[in-house]
């Protein structure tokens, strides 16, 4: 049980520190980096985690 807990606050806190960072990061930068499809499944991941 305590386990389960400690793995859901690490990946509410690795999805915000990823979202910080992404926010630091140019949009030039990312499509440079990613296409827009993956950005779209990040996005998509990161919209479902959240609910």
């Amino acid at each position: 049980m305590l386990r389960q807990r400690n793995q859901t606050n690490y990946c509410s806190y690795s999805r915000l520190y990823i979202l910080e960072k992404l926010l630091e990061i140019n949009r030039q930068d990312l499509e440079a980096i990613f296409s827009i499809d993956d950005l779209k499944k990040l996005l998509t991941i990161l919209t479902y985690d959240s609910s």
